[in-house]
C-alpha cells in the first residue's frame, strides 16, 4: 500500500466516523456534578484498561482482579449512560421507558449526537472548567 492510498483510506474513515469537534461551550456540563461524573467515568475507563493490561501481562493474578476490572468497567459504562439519558431529557427529547433509553444510549454509542460527546474522550477541558467554576 502506497502513501496516498493509505491517506485516502484514513480520510474516508474519519469522514465516516465524524468525530465531534472540541467543545466550545459547556452544553453537557450544566452543573459541577455532571462535569465530575464525566471525569469520573473516564477515570474508571482508564483504570479498567490499566487493570486489563496488567492482567494480560501476568502482573496481576487471580479471579479477584478480573472481577475488579469488570466492575470498574461496568461503573464507567453506567456513568456514561446516565449522562447521556439526563442530557437527552434536559434537551427536551421525548422520554421513553427507562430500559429503552438505556439500551438506546448503549447501542448507539458515539453515533448518537449526545453520545458522541460522552463516549469519545473529547470533552475533558469543558468538564474540568465545569467542575472548577460552577457552584
Amino acid at each position: 500500500m502506497t502513501g496516498p492510498e493509505r491517506g485516502s483510506r484514513l480520510q474516508r474513515f474519519v469522514t465516516v466516523v465524524r468525530w465531534p469537534p472540541p467543545a466550545e461551550t459547556d452544553v453537557l456540563f450544566r452543573s459541577r456534578a455532571t462535569g465530575a461524573a464525566y471525569l469520573a467515568g473516564w477515570g474508571f475507563t482508564v483504570t479498567h484498561l490499566v487493570f486489563w493490561l496488567l492482567i494480560a501481562l501476568g502482573v496481576l493474578h487471580g479471579q479477584g482482579w478480573t472481577i475488579t476490572a469488570s466492575l470498574v468497567a461496568g461503573t464507567a459504562t453506567l456513568i456514561f449512560i446516565v449522562l447521556i439519558i439526563s442530557t437527552h431529557r434536559r434537551a427536551g427529547r421525548e422520554s421513553r421507558r427507562l430500559h429503552r433509553e438505556v439500551l438506546g444510549a448503549w447501542w448507539m454509542g458515539p453515533w448518537d449526537p449526545v453520545g458522541r460527546q460522552v463516549w469519545l474522550p473529547v470533552r475533558f477541558g469543558a468538564a474540568w472548567r465545569s467542575v472548577r467554576s460552577k457552584s
